[in-house]
């Protein structure tokens, strides 16, 4: 069976995310601190952990198939070399895309992620049974 065609019109991190009154999947979110600079308290001198963040998606469909697509991240470290170190993979939700909304808007909401420290991060998504890339958010932990 064929999962759903769509592009991601918008993928990003936000502290914390909560829905508007409103029918899904079309429904509108409240994001909360939408940021690519997080400031960690100053007494965290090296590794770090994220307690909690949500990460917000818009998906635009491309086709008229209906079904439910699995998601995954991964949050990549990305050293001053350019360096990349592979710090945390994760399940996310699978979406509903039914039939006959063009528009879907989702929230995941992720917690508890140990990072190396300060530095520049990459979140990549990943949908679908061969987990194809999607898009992805880069951030900075200060």
């Amino acid at each position: 069976m064929a999962e759903p065609a769509f592009v991601v019109q918008h993928f990003l991190t936000c502290t914390s995310a909560s829905p508007n009154p409103g029918n899904l999947p079309n429904v509108a979110y409240n994001l909360a601190n939408v940021s690519y600079t997080y400031r960690l308290p100053a007494t965290v001198a090296r590794a770090a952990r994220i307690r909690a963040f949500a990460l917000y998606a818009r998906f635009i469909r491309t086709d008229g198939t209906d079904g439910i697509v699995p998601f995954s991240f991964d949050m990549v470290h990305i050293d001053h070399r350019g360096t990349e170190q592979l710090v945390a993979r994760g399940t996310l939700d699978p979406v509903d895309f039914p039939a006959g909304h063009p528009v879907i808007n989702v929230v995941w909401k992720v917690s508890d992620l140990a990072i190396p420290g300060r530095g520049l991060y990459e979140i990549r998504l990943a949908g679908g049974t061969a987990r194809r890339p999607l898009a992805s958010e880069y951030l900075r932990f200060e």
